[in-house]
């Protein structure tokens, strides 16, 4: 059982999920998250959950919060600093101490695991066992690789970024874009002067350090060696493990390490007796500590967080009220490797503007995904989750007679395929849709990426530092050309012909014309948004450029359009997000 709620702090309202022990069980121990920085929390958000379900199943009760300016919480993350989330992660575990919890587990994640460190230093009388994930060795090589995206994105001005500049930069009190996030001078300072060598947990406490390999008999990286050689001097004994696993915080697209969910088990089963006597625990009285509260989003009791039900599994959502007399609702329909939050927290601060101007909004994972229990059965089969969303919005607000469909990527494709056959849905909101296939990908990398890569001044400045592959350039551009006429010219038709069918499609070639078929059967306005630098939106682009019907269909009056073409697939800087949240507001006072 998954209770979500928000936790007041003086600094503001911190998100927390609490995963139960089954049937209201008394718990037999106590275990809080401290979770990854930026897009690591972001792509983590599956494996953490996964990881709190199996404890919790164990009769542990595991407290996943999410820091300030970050997931669901409160505030922003340029306001950010280490030491307030410092004190976030102390703020829980005072609250977990008011429910009876002792002898603590931290288990820390990346970054997180500084952070825990820090506080089971600070915390040394309630904290007596630590989990580490994958620890960050020191805080300056991570900010160095975080810097390094802001790079490889190309959001630099075309003035040649480097990561010294943009310490520089840091360093003359200037807030930093880096792959849709604000990072303030503050927070990047104190995170440079963290190292895991200078932070060695107290000598009686029990600690695992887990990382993920190869192969099960992998030693661990000799940087980390170096660390635990390092507390061992000081008395600090670890537990060192390895997993084979995926970098599943940096992996494109979901991963998940099973044998790393075993091995934490293992270990925290082993490291019982470690732990100190702890309290009653949640469920002793006979029922959970706190239940779901309505706290502050952009006003007193704007948000609450939900958990509604879908073919038997526990979704997790965030419903933002908006107007209490708004007949028009919205649910977000979130696809990729991300949950409810979005990269970049992009569907936090949609969900908000689109809020503050009256329209109530759920933000929601599907089973299997973020916070969701159950198994993900792909984006075109995620009818039963969306209705269930439906569901949750207007049970909530029951006033919400209309409701809009808001989708990015194959939560678009998603929502278009879904929404003629439920009256209820009266629009659709669609960012980039979905429809890649093999064919489609080498057409738009042939037509948009090449031509203007052969434009950009960053590409000639390597070709002239002699640091361009061309092997291997020339190698990707012959293997897109091949996959090009690979296929007889029918292959990949973007729409069928007049009349033809296309529902039962399952091919990736038929997404086109699922999609088609969709919105051609939904009788309802349409926002549709692309991105100039996208090459998803440069497949749809091309699917509709090479279709009549295509083009037919989107020339009717209900079909609104907007092309941001500075911007990239999530739309990665907050000039480009308010863009789009001002656009989907106008269009919803329209409707």
């Amino acid at each position: 059982m998954i209770v979500p709620f928000f936790l007041d702090t003086p600094e503001g309202a911190l998100h927390v999920s609490l995963h139960m022990p089954p049937d209201a069980r008394p718990a037999s121990g106590w275990v809080v998250h401290v979770p990854a920085f930026a897009e690591e929390m972001n792509k983590s958000r599956a494996m953490v959950s996964r990881q709190a379900r199996a404890l919790a199943a164990r009769g542990y009760a595991v407290v996943v919060p999410d820091l300030y300016g970050t997931g669901d919480s409160a505030g922003e993350l340029r306001e950010a600093t280490w030491a307030l989330w410092q004190r976030n992660v102390e703020a829980v575990l005072d609250w977990v101490g008011e429910h009876g919890a002792g002898g603590v587990c931290l288990w820390g994640l990346r970054t997180g695991c500084l952070l825990a460190l820090q506080v089971a230093r600070a915390r040394h009388r309630q904290v007596a066992r630590l989990v580490l994930w994958q620890p960050v060795l020191a805080g300056r090589q991570f900010l160095t690789q975080f810097l390094r995206l802001r790079m490889a994105a190309g959001l630099s001005d075309g003035r040649g970024e480097t990561t010294a500049i943009l310490r520089e930069r840091l360093d003359s009190g200037e807030t930093l874009e880096v792959a849709g996030y604000e990072l303030a001078p503050g927070l990047a300072s104190q995170l440079e002067q963290v190292s895991a060598q200078d932070l060695p947990p107290p000598a009686d406490l029990a600690v695992v350090w887990l990382e993920l390999a190869g192969r099960a008999d992998q030693p661990l990286s000799p940087a980390a060696q170096r660390v635990l050689q390092a507390w061992a001097e000081v008395g600090v004994a670890v537990h060192p493990r390895t997993a084979v696993g995926d970098a599943f915080w940096a992996t494109q697209e979901i991963a998940l390490a099973p044998a790393l969910l075993e091995s934490t088990v293992r270990a925290l089963e082993e490291m019982r007796p470690a732990a100190v006597p702890h309290g009653p625990g949640p469920g002793a009285a006979g029922g959970p500590p706190v239940a779901p509260v309505s706290v502050a989003g952009s006003a007193p009791g704007a948000e609450l967080p939900l958990v509604f039900r879908c073919a038997g599994e526990e979704l997790a959502g965030v419903l933002h009220r908006g107007a209490p007399a708004a007949s028009t609702g919205v649910v977000l329909v979130v696809g990729g490797p991300q949950y409810r939050v979005g990269s970049h927290r992009q569907f936090v601060y949609l969900a908000r503007a689109l809020a503050a101007q009256g329209v109530p909004v759920l933000r929601f994972d599907y089973r299997g995904m973020g916070d969701s229990a159950g198994a993900f059965a792909g984006f075109l089969s995620a009818g039963p989750d969306i209705a269930s969303a439906i569901d949750a919005l207007q049970h909530r607000c029951p006033q919400v007679s209309r409701v809009v469909l808001w989708g990015l990527c194959d939560a678009a494709t998603a929502a278009a395929c879904y929404a003629p056959n439920d009256q209820r849905v009266g629009g659709l909101v669609l960012l980039n849709p979905w429809v890649h296939s093999a064919r489609g990908q080498a057409r738009a990398y042939l037509r948009h990426y090449y031509l203007r890569r052969a434009f950009e001044a960053a590409l000639w400045r390597k070709v002239l530092r002699g640091e361009f592959d061309l092997a291997g350039a020339v190698g990707s551009l012959v293997s897109n050309l091949r996959q090009l006429f690979a296929r007889g010219r029918g292959a990949g038709r973007a729409a069928p012909a007049a009349g033809a069918p296309a529902a039962g499609c399952s091919a990736p070639e038929d997404l086109a014309a699922r999609l088609f078929e969709g919105l051609a059967r939904f009788p309802y306005p349409v926002l549709l948004i692309l991105s100039g630098r996208d090459l998803t939106a440069a497949q749809f682009s091309d699917a509709v450029d090479a279709s009549r019907p295509w083009r037919r269909l989107l020339a009717h009056r209900r079909f609104t359009r907007h092309r941001l073409d500075a911007a990239d697939h999530t739309f990665a800087r907050r000039a480009w997000r308010d863009q789009v949240a001002q656009w989907s507001a106008r269009w919803l006072q329209q409707l």
